[in-house]
Protein backbone atom coordinates (compact mmCIF):
# COMPACT_ATOMS: atom_id res chain seq x y z
CA UNK A 1 0.00 0.00 0.00
CA UNK A 2 3.08 2.53 -0.25
CA UNK A 3 2.52 5.16 -2.89
CA UNK A 4 5.67 5.49 -3.86
CA UNK A 5 7.96 4.57 -6.96
CA UNK A 6 10.23 1.69 -6.19
CA UNK A 7 12.64 -0.09 -8.51
CA UNK A 8 14.75 -3.08 -7.88
CA UNK A 9 18.10 -3.01 -9.58
CA UNK A 10 18.53 -6.87 -9.73
CA UNK A 11 22.29 -7.81 -10.79
CA UNK A 12 22.93 -11.61 -11.80
CA UNK A 13 25.48 -13.58 -13.74
CA UNK A 14 23.30 -15.21 -16.06
CA UNK A 15 19.60 -16.00 -16.69
CA UNK A 16 19.51 -18.94 -15.23
CA UNK A 17 20.57 -17.83 -11.42
CA UNK A 18 18.14 -15.19 -11.42
CA UNK A 19 16.30 -16.26 -8.14
CA UNK A 20 12.75 -15.68 -7.28
CA UNK A 21 12.60 -14.01 -11.15
CA UNK A 22 8.62 -15.35 -11.19
CA UNK A 23 7.74 -13.88 -7.99
CA UNK A 24 9.64 -10.34 -8.50
CA UNK A 25 7.82 -10.23 -12.25
CA UNK A 26 4.56 -10.89 -10.30
CA UNK A 27 5.32 -8.41 -7.92
CA UNK A 28 6.23 -5.51 -10.69
CA UNK A 29 2.58 -6.91 -12.27
CA UNK A 30 0.78 -6.00 -9.55
CA UNK A 31 2.38 -3.03 -8.10
CA UNK A 32 4.04 0.19 -9.26
CA UNK A 33 7.39 -1.57 -8.81
CA UNK A 34 9.71 -1.83 -11.39
CA UNK A 35 12.27 -4.28 -11.87
CA UNK A 36 15.57 -3.97 -13.79
CA UNK A 37 17.55 -7.50 -14.40
CA UNK A 38 21.00 -6.83 -15.44
CA UNK A 39 23.39 -10.01 -15.96
CA UNK A 40 27.16 -9.94 -15.79
CA UNK A 41 28.54 -13.26 -17.29
CA UNK A 42 27.15 -13.52 -20.57
CA UNK A 43 28.52 -15.27 -23.74
CA UNK A 44 28.00 -13.87 -27.01
CA UNK A 45 25.02 -16.30 -27.87
CA UNK A 46 23.41 -14.95 -24.37
CA UNK A 47 23.46 -11.20 -25.48
CA UNK A 48 21.64 -11.70 -28.90
CA UNK A 49 18.99 -13.47 -26.67
CA UNK A 50 18.83 -11.50 -23.86
CA UNK A 51 16.99 -8.05 -23.21
CA UNK A 52 17.53 -6.73 -20.60
CA UNK A 53 20.51 -4.33 -19.05
CA UNK A 54 23.98 -6.24 -19.26
CA UNK A 55 27.18 -5.46 -17.17
CA UNK A 56 27.49 -4.55 -13.72
CA UNK A 57 25.39 -1.37 -11.73
CA UNK A 58 26.87 1.71 -12.70
CA UNK A 59 26.20 5.63 -12.76
CA UNK A 60 24.40 5.11 -16.10
CA UNK A 61 22.38 2.21 -15.41
CA UNK A 62 21.03 3.86 -12.21
CA UNK A 63 20.12 7.66 -14.35
CA UNK A 64 18.92 5.39 -16.90
CA UNK A 65 16.23 3.99 -14.84
CA UNK A 66 15.30 6.97 -12.13
CA UNK A 67 13.49 10.25 -13.25
CA UNK A 68 15.39 12.18 -10.45
CA UNK A 69 18.46 10.17 -9.04
CA UNK A 70 18.83 12.98 -5.60
CA UNK A 71 15.34 13.04 -4.47
CA UNK A 72 15.89 8.83 -4.16
CA UNK A 73 16.00 6.58 -1.13
CA UNK A 74 18.15 3.28 -1.86
CA UNK A 75 18.14 0.12 -0.03
CA UNK A 76 20.90 -1.77 -0.92
CA UNK A 77 20.93 -5.95 0.03
CA UNK A 78 23.38 -8.22 -1.56
CA UNK A 79 27.16 -10.02 -0.40
CA UNK A 80 29.16 -7.64 1.46
CA UNK A 81 31.67 -6.94 -1.47
CA UNK A 82 28.54 -5.43 -3.49
CA UNK A 83 26.93 -3.65 -0.33
CA UNK A 84 30.35 -1.51 -0.35
CA UNK A 85 30.72 -1.47 -4.20
CA UNK A 86 26.73 -0.03 -4.40
CA UNK A 87 27.62 2.32 -1.41
CA UNK A 88 30.86 3.72 -2.88
CA UNK A 89 29.26 3.66 -6.58
CA UNK A 90 26.17 6.10 -4.79
CA UNK A 91 27.56 8.16 -2.42
CA UNK A 92 30.82 8.96 -4.58
CA UNK A 93 30.10 8.52 -8.36
CA UNK A 94 26.44 9.58 -8.01
CA UNK A 95 26.45 12.27 -5.17
CA UNK A 96 23.80 10.21 -2.67
CA UNK A 97 24.08 11.63 0.35
CA UNK A 98 24.63 8.80 2.82
CA UNK A 99 21.50 9.23 4.83
CA UNK A 100 19.76 8.90 1.92
CA UNK A 101 21.05 5.06 1.82
CA UNK A 102 20.53 2.00 3.90
CA UNK A 103 22.25 -1.23 3.34
CA UNK A 104 21.96 -4.72 4.64
CA UNK A 105 24.94 -7.56 3.94
CA UNK A 106 23.79 -10.52 2.95
CA UNK A 107 26.88 -13.60 2.64
CA UNK A 108 24.29 -16.09 0.59
CA UNK A 109 21.99 -18.55 0.58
Amino acid sequence: GVKRDIIIFYSNRTEERIVFREELDELAEKTSAKIVHTLTKLDEKEKKNWAGETGYINKEMIENHLANVTKTFFYIAGPPKFVEAMQKLLTKDVDILTKDVAVENFAGY
